[in-house]
């Protein structure tokens, strides 16, 4: 199994917890949050993640278990723990009631906002598990594995996690991350150590659409039209080391990809727009570029 525990002892992803209040493309502030209550408020968060379709929910999920939720855009904060969960490496809702959140141990399904959660973890030969993402409330995937000779395994419900169905490849030194689905039947993206996958068939098969650069760890995938952005860690498929890093951009649909060295492991990736975007990462690393990665602008927290 993959020790990627080791390489967030200084992670400082979207939250820990931090929000970045952004004031104009051009300039920004950060904030920290001193309401957050015990034990949570010494929490090691990894995802955070806030409803498209009404920002005033959000949720936060991290080490020990802990997931975090809000009703009023970050006023106040309740937490929960998921025991048997020491990580929880992504978190998604499709509505304010309904979500899921996974990690090395597995998937588990919220039906109340996030404040109790089950596990819907399938029963499956995959490593360390990873990201999730869900179309709707019933239609998922969760992907697994890739860097220890066990292949990638991308698994899809339709059922809002009862039952799962599989598929494996097997691409070496390459260990599965995270995934977005556009639509249950349609186009997604999967991101693993060097590699872009797609699928046209809402998940069911996938395959290799682009190599960003040599398969170093790379944690998460953002996209907008032609554009990808993607954040490297380390000079290996775990991402081990803390001192390399960088952010790489496509704006021509992953045919090729522009590198930026940050000196730092770098974990989260967020575009605003086509050109638009930030890079986040170790050491309170927290990058802007808004000409598709040819500069980038140091806005660390």
């Amino acid at each position: 199994m993959i020790d990627n525990l080791c390489r967030y002892k200084n992670l400082i992803l979207f939250c820990t917890i931090i929000f970045l209040s952004v004031l104009s493309s051009a300039s920004s502030q950060w904030r920290k949050q001193t309401n957050i209550p015990f034990p949570y408020n010494n929490g090691y968060y990894l995802d955070v993640y806030f409803l498209p379709s009404n920002p005033q929910y959000g949720w936060i999920s991290g080490f020990n278990g802990f997931v975090l939720r809000t009703t009023d855009g970050g006023t106040t904060w309740n937490g929960t723990e998921i025991f048997h969960n020491p990580m929880l490496e992504s978190i998604h809702f499709v509505t304010p009631l309904i979500g899921y959140t996974s990690g090395g141990n597995g998937i588990y399904k919220s039906t109340d906002g996030g404040a109790t959660w089950r596990d819907i973890t399938p029963n499956s030969n995959a490593f360390t598990m990873w990201g999730c993402f869900f179309a709707n409330q019933n239609v998922g995937l969760v992907v697994a594995g890739g860097c220890s000779n066990d292949g990638q395994t991308f698994l899809r419900t339709t059922d809002g996690g009862n039952t799962w169905s599989e598929f494996r490849t097997n691409i070496p030194n390459s260990g599965m991350t995270d995934i977005m689905l556009y639509s249950q039947d349609g186009l997604g993206y999967g991101s693993s150590s060097g590699l872009i996958w797609r699928t046209t068939d809402g998940g069911r098969t996938w395959s290799v659409f682009s190599q960003t650069g040599p398969n170093y760890w790379q944690e998460e995938i953002t996209n907008i039209k032609n554009s990808f952005l993607v954040p490297i860690s380390g000079e290996d498929c775990t991402g081990q080391r803390d001192d390399k890093g960088e952010l790489r951009f496509s704006i021509d649909g992953g045919k090729s990809w522009r590198s930026y060295q940050t000196y730092h492991s770098m974990f989260g990736s967020f575009l605003i727009n086509e050109t638009s975007g930030w890079g986040v990462g170790d050491g309170a690393s927290v990058n802007y570029t808004s000409d598709a990665g040819v500069t980038w602008q140091n806005r660390n927290c």
